[in-house]
């Protein structure tokens, strides 16, 4: 409770007490050597009490606030599930790995460590026990490493702006061997009202030693609705020995046009959704070619010469095409510049916002 000090608590710690005081309601700074407090290492964890008294009327209360300073050079990075967990350590000075450092898993307010381990040449611990943290629903966690006297420590809760969200990845914990992992889609995508749509699906389970596959004749029921919400069709069907299905469903001649919802609902529990589109369109009936009436040489992306007739190009490989058709370049890469760093502005101009990202990309 905020009526017992934490610190007063810690068998074995090292305490300095510091008076503070000074005008109500303005600011104030106290510079506090922190190296009689770590010793020899100048490095560890310290914890830090703030007891307020504050008067309301005639009655005193005490307020304390607590926070945790970390001096050290370990860098962690750890990362868990309902299967195991990972822990990466590095060194903050010379950005390599650290070998050799001793981890602790605990629970908060555990009396004892969950689990133990060191990291590899690499800096990385791994473990895969889907036993090990269970399906508490206090997931509270403290990852904690020590090396050669330097300690640090990471929470669970520290993951602001590095959530699977922020990344568009769901997030959910389930320790009950059915989280339904799997896609389904059609041949096409486009149609025509009266033409066959070919429907295939792919269900895996993230059981617990990694994706699984249903078990053959594994039930799953097939709801497809039109663009009205209609129900077009809803079939019980089997997965095969691959955990897949293939299934055809006809779009009636009058059917209406728009988007079509699928829906599939694997016996277990959960459910994948797909969509496909039902318009009328026809097919070009026309081509279009376009040739030159002289011969150009390029050279990159450059026109460096117009003749009237062959150009002799020194230098230059001839390839025989066979008749066949030469396209230009395609890229097959391109970068998304997104301006992360600047804080929201929504009155920005884009010209600025590009230019802030470019000087990023560049740098």
């Amino acid at each position: 409770s905020d009526e017992t000090l934490l610190l007063d608590e810690l068998k074995g710690a090292t305490q300095q007490k510091i008076k503070v005081a000074g005008a109500p309601n303005k600011r104030l700074t106290r510079r506090v050597d922190l190296a009689p407090m770590l010793g020899t290492g100048k490095r560890g964890l310290l914890g830090l009490e703030l007891t307020t008294r504050l008067r309301d009327g005639k009655e005193t209360r005490r307020e304390t606030q607590r926070a945790v300073i970390r001096v050290t050079d370990l860098a962690m990075t750890a990362k868990y599930s309902p299967h195991g967990l990972m822990i990466w350590v590095t060194s903050l000075s010379k950005g390599t790995p650290v070998n050799g450092a001793n981890l602790s898993l605990w629970r908060k307010g555990g009396k004892k460590a969950m689990w133990r381990g060191k990291t590899d040449a690499s800096g990385l611990a791994m473990l895969r026990d889907p036993d090990l943290l269970g399906d508490s629903e206090d997931r509270r966690l403290l990852f904690f490493a020590e090396k050669d006297g330097d300690r640090s420590y990471v929470s669970s809760g520290t993951q602001g702006g590095i959530s699977p969200w922020d990344f568009g990845m769901e997030a959910s914990w389930d320790n009950k061997d059915n989280s339904l992992i799997g896609v389904v889609f059609s041949d096409r995508g486009l149609y025509r009202p009266g033409e066959q749509v070919h429907l295939k699906g792919v269900v895996r389970r993230d059981g617990r030693t990694g994706l699984e596959k249903p078990k053959p004749g594994t039930g799953v029921k097939l709801v497809v609705n039109d663009a009205r919400g209609e129900k077009l069709l809803e079939k019980r069907l089997e997965l095969s020995e691959f955990g897949t299905l293939n299934h055809k469903v006809e779009i009636p001649a009058g059917a209406p046009l728009g988007s079509y919802s699928v829906i599939l609902s694997p016996d277990g529990g959960g459910t994948l959704y797909g969509r496909f589109s039902v318009e009328e369109f026809r097919p070009a009936e026309f081509k279009v070619t376009v040739s030159s009436e002289k011969p150009q040489l390029v050279r990159g992306d450059t026109i460096a010469e117009v003749a009237e007739g062959v150009i002799d190009a020194k230098g230059v490989r001839e390839i025989d095409l066979g008749g066949r058709t030469l396209m230009p370049g395609l890229i097959d890469c391109h970068v998304h510049i997104h301006p992360t760093i600047l804080p929201p502005t929504p009155t920005m101009l884009p010209s600025l916002i590009t230019a802030h990202a470019l000087k990023t990309l560049e740098g």
